[in-house]
């Protein structure tokens, strides 16, 4: 039998217990899972687990068992058959007497080739059915299959809400915490804006109805990235390691933070690069390096961070930062996370750029509808929608949207 028939076998008996497939893959996966965590591959069978699913793995010929016994509380050997021997007092080891008890222990170890190949398949059946619940929409099914024939080209193009994990703040709450700054009659109007995502708006009115310059407004976003950001979390609570193992030839951000090289620099350190650090852009494409490009500045260097309307309008004018955009696009297919595309500047530039050079690319987003999946397509660029859990008002559940995103990425990998 195969191992591919094996595993289906397996599922179909833990099926008859009532289990869905995704429950009977799950603890399939942490049977074994947790198997290979033991010392020499063996547990004993008083450890709480499932009866049923050791009893399947006997039948299917996929473990093997040894008794372990013990005469009067002293341990003596190793044997396979209960009607062996005690090393000890020459009994029979399933027979205790008044003078000589013995007690018997079942070891369990799993024929390894076969568990390997079995636990590949289960995990690569389960990241199937977890695409296809997150993908529900065949659109969105079909805009995904567009992705993976364009993965070799693919550049992943990184917003704020990848950061959220890490306990940076997002746009919303880092400018309401700036509110004592303003002065009384300019903060409703300042409020207002952050309310409406005008964020850029709200910062411009900072400038000036507060008394922090931009440079002020610089450095108190690296105060309180400093303060906040948080590297220690796991790899399943956020999706960066997802993108790191991507091997991207390059990155973008109109992220300030440095989560990414910072994280990446545990394998290999390649530096982050500013836009208008790209000297030769011919050269840079070819380069592959995986360095993150950040377009609107680094918090390490605070006067380089765009943080007014003005500023924002200078950079989106600036025909280098044009040029630069549109060699990307041309060249390489952005695919859009943690991204609202509620930037207007960075949206009217793609716009213009996209209208020139056509092209496709695709963004994700949690529980889109579909008349804004159709505005994007006008623009080239395609949505691929995971339907994420929310609650009665709305609000995503944070961990599903990253698992869905998760599960999206590391399809494209295979």
């Amino acid at each position: 039998m195969s191992s591919m028939n094996l595993t289906n076998t397996v599922i179909t008996k833990l099926k008859k217990h009532n289990l869905e497939e995704k429950e009977a893959l799950d603890i399939l996966i942490k049977f074994i899972r947790d198997f290979y965590s033991k010392n020499f591959f063996q547990f004993r069978n008083d450890y709480n687990f499932l009866e049923e699913l050791i009893n399947i793995f006997k039948e299917e010929d996929l473990i093997d068992i040894k008794l372990h016994y013990s005469c009067n509380d002293n341990p003596v050997d190793n044997t396979n058959y209960f009607q062996d021997k005690c090393l000890n007092c020459g009994n029979s080891i399933n027979v205790s007497t008044d003078e000589y008890k013995h007690e018997v222990t079942s070891l369990y170890s799993l024929k390894k080739n076969k568990c390997y190949e079995i636990f590949d398949e289960a995990i690569e059946i389960e990241q199937q059915l977890s695409l296809d619940s997150y993908l529900e929409n065949p659109n969105y099914k079909l805009n995904y299959k567009e992705l993976l024939a364009r993965k070799e080209n693919l550049v992943p193009f990184i917003g704020a809400g990848l950061s959220i994990p890490f306990n940076l703040p997002s746009w919303t709450e880092m400018l309401e915490s700036f509110s004592d700054y303003i002065d009384e009659i300019a903060k409703p109007l300042y409020l207002d804006l952050i309310k409406q995502g005008n964020y850029m708006q709200a910062l411009t009115l900072l400038s000036e109805r507060s008394l922090l310059t931009d440079k002020g407004i610089q450095l108190k976003i690296k105060e309180l990235f400093d303060e906040r950001l948080d590297l220690t979390i796991s790899e399943e609570n956020h999706n960066y390691k997802d993108l790191i193992k991507l091997d991207s030839s390059f990155y973008l951000t109109t992220n300030y933070d440095n989560i990414f090289t910072s994280l990446k620099a545990k394998n290999k350190y390649v530096p982050p690069l500013r836009w208008d650090e790209i000297d030769d852009i011919q050269n840079f494409l070819t380069d592959k390096k995986g360095s993150m490009i950040h377009l609107h500045g680094v918090v390490h260097v605070p006067q380089t961070m765009i943080v007014t309307e003005d500023s924002y309008e200078k950079l989106y004018k600036d025909e280098k930062f044009e040029s630069l955009l549109s060699s990307f696009m041309s060249n390489r297919t952005f695919l859009f996370l943690g991204f609202s595309f509620s930037d207007k500047f960075f949206e009217d530039l793609y716009k213009k750029i996209h209208s020139k050079i056509r092209g496709t690319h695709f963004i994700i987003l949690p529980n889109v509808s579909f008349e804004k999946a159709k505005n994007f397509s006008k623009n080239g660029l395609q949505t691929i929608g995971i339907k994420v859990r929310a609650d009665k008002h709305g609000n995503l559940d944070s961990k599903d949207l990253i698992k869905g995103i998760k599960c999206v990425l590391n399809s494209i990998q295979k």
